[in-house]
């Protein structure tokens, strides 16, 4: 999925990519941001494995965590892709922290938006909805069966799975996990934008602005 999203942007903003000479780079560097969102997608069902899947009177519960955990995690994907062209068109940027900002104001942002993208928004709601129901169907075929591990399997399997996960998260054997400082791949920002995916992009300006607050209190309360 987001290797198509990602396809379908570079063919948009194809000019800017030639001209930054970075069409390899982009989808590399953008293998290695799909993995760690992957990672962070998988983690928390990982944590939960040992305790829920173990036992055969909690093993409901687990497939009921996979059948909402799963596709929840998709629609936030689905739905930060598609809502990438008409951010882009505003801000030449994926969706960042601004577009988490406005969700808290839905009302004033949903109504300005409706004004200026009905086509866009239309489609989006479709495809995202379509795509959530198609997949959850298909996540909940697959979850049906499954049965209890038992408490020794659970045992040996859960570290595996959570070095897994690390892995995903962290995409490269350096000191420094992958995060969009490490792969800038151009001097356009945009053209860098495409390597991520939107909804990592959210998280991680997010979460740089959250550390950016919390150095600035310190500095502040040490100043004082």
């Amino acid at each position: 999925m987001l290797i198509v999203c990602r396809i379908i942007f570079v063919a948009w903003q194809w000019q800017r990519i030639v001209d930054a000479d970075m069409l390899g780079s982009i989808f590399f560097q953008g293998l290695k941001i799909d993995l760690v969102l992957l990672g962070l997608m998988l983690s928390i069902p990982a944590l939960f494995f040992p305790v829920l899947a173990s036992n055969r009177f909690l093993v409901p519960a687990w497939r009921g965590l996979l059948k909402v955990c799963l596709p929840a995690a998709l629609l936030v994907i689905v739905l930060m892709e598609c809502s990438t062209p008409s951010f882009v068109d505003q801000f030449d940027s994926r969706p960042n922290i601004l577009f988490l900002e406005y969700l808290v104001h839905p009302r004033d942002v949903g109504a300005m938006l409706w004004t200026a993208y009905k086509p866009p928004i239309v489609f989006a709601v479709l495809f995202v909805l379509t795509v959530t129901l198609v997949n959850s169907r298909q996540i909940g075929r697959l979850v049906t069966p499954i049965r209890p591990t038992g408490v020794v399997p659970s045992i040996l399997v859960t570290p595996v799975l959570l070095i897994l996960c690390l892995g995903l998260i962290r995409s490269t054997l350096d000191n420094h996990p992958v995060d969009a400082g490490t792969i800038a791949v151009s001097s356009d920002a945009l053209v860098t934008d495409l390597a991520l995916s939107s909804a990592f992009n959210a998280l991680y300006t997010t979460d740089k602005t959250r550390q950016g607050s919390k150095a600035s209190v310190s500095k502040l309360a040490a100043d004082e």
